[in-house]
Formats: C-alpha cells, structure tokens, sequence
C-alpha cells in the first residue's frame, strides 16, 4: 500500500477542477462587487436626496393638521351659525332704513318727537311751530311714487297745539311691510 500525500493525478484534477470553477468565481466576485457598489451608490443618493426632509414636513404637516382639526370644526361651526344669523337678519324689517326715508321727508323745523314700532306698526309723533311745514310732511308721506310702497296704510291719529311754545304735534300710525 502505497501511501503519497502529493499524488501527482489529484493534482491534476485539483487544477482541472480549479480551472473549470475559475469562470463561476469571476462571476461571483463581479456580482459581489456591482451589488456592493451599487449600494454604496444608492445609500448615497438616499443620503442627498430630498425624501428625508419630505417626510419630516410631512410628519409635520400631519401634526400641525391633526392639532387644527378643533378649530376647523369651530371655524365650521361659527359658519354656520353666521349663516343662520344672516338669514334671520334678512328677515327682519329694516327699522334703520325705514326711519331714515321718514327723516329724509321732514322739511326744515319738523322734527321727530317719538316713535314707537309694534310689530307692524310704527306711530311716531312729529312736532313744529308751522303748520305749513307739517302739511308738507304729511303731503310728502302720502304723494310720491313710492309712498304706496313704502307705507301701505298712513292714519293721523292725533293733532294738538300747546300754547306756552305753539308747537304743533301730530301722531302718525303707519303700517309697515
């Protein structure tokens, strides 16, 4: 029994064997080497680019959201209750608008004394010192063109004179729209 160590026909299918996986390990270490670089590569451009920053505003964003969530409901909230106020307003008679046309009618050294609105009525009393001027303010609420429109129905429920500063009162009830 023969016994060598260095046996001259394994060595030369070592080699062969060597020789045929040569092609494989090339191909292996140029694998391992394009997969290494391109992940260098790829942490690199992961590193510079603008997708850490973007989703650190979008966290943010969705905090910042997440907290005025509650006052987007209030801010709704008050909408809608503007809203409701606003129809109600448009509802309502326009006294402002109502008085003013009056005012706008008084000729000089009448004046407005009181006036007093119930739903749909409204009695003011305007005094003065000349019946000539009340007689063009009595003739200027009921002429006119759009008197009609304005005042449906005017009635002259009082006259009277004071003696001490002959001032002339007159009482108006005036229905209104």
């Amino acid at each position: 029994n023969n016994i060598n160590l260095l046996d001259y026909k394994s060595k030369k299918t070592n080699i062969q064997k060597h020789k045929a996986h040569a092609p494989l390990r090339t191909v292996a270490i140029s694998l391992l080497f394009l997969v290494s670089t391109l992940s260098v590569v790829l942490f690199i451009l992961i590193a510079l680019s603008p997708l850490p920053e973007l989703s650190k505003k979008k966290r943010a964003a969705q905090f910042n959201l997440s907290l005025a969530t509650k006052d987007i409901v209030r801010l709704g909230l008050i909408n809608d209750r503007v809203d409701g106020i606003s129809a109600i307003i448009k509802k309502r008679p326009r006294y402002d608008e109502l008085l003013d046309k009056i005012q706008n009618k008084l000729p000089p050294g009448v004046a407005i004394e009181s006036f007093q609105i119930k739903k749909n009525n409204l009695s003011i009393n305007v005094n003065s010192r000349s019946l000539f001027s009340l007689n063009e303010f009595l003739n200027s609420m009921v002429g006119g063109n759009d008197s009609a429109s304005e005042f449906p129905s005017i009635k002259l429920s009082n006259i009277s004179n004071s003696e001490p500063g002959n001032d002339f009162l007159v009482t108006l009830n005036i229905t209104i729209q």
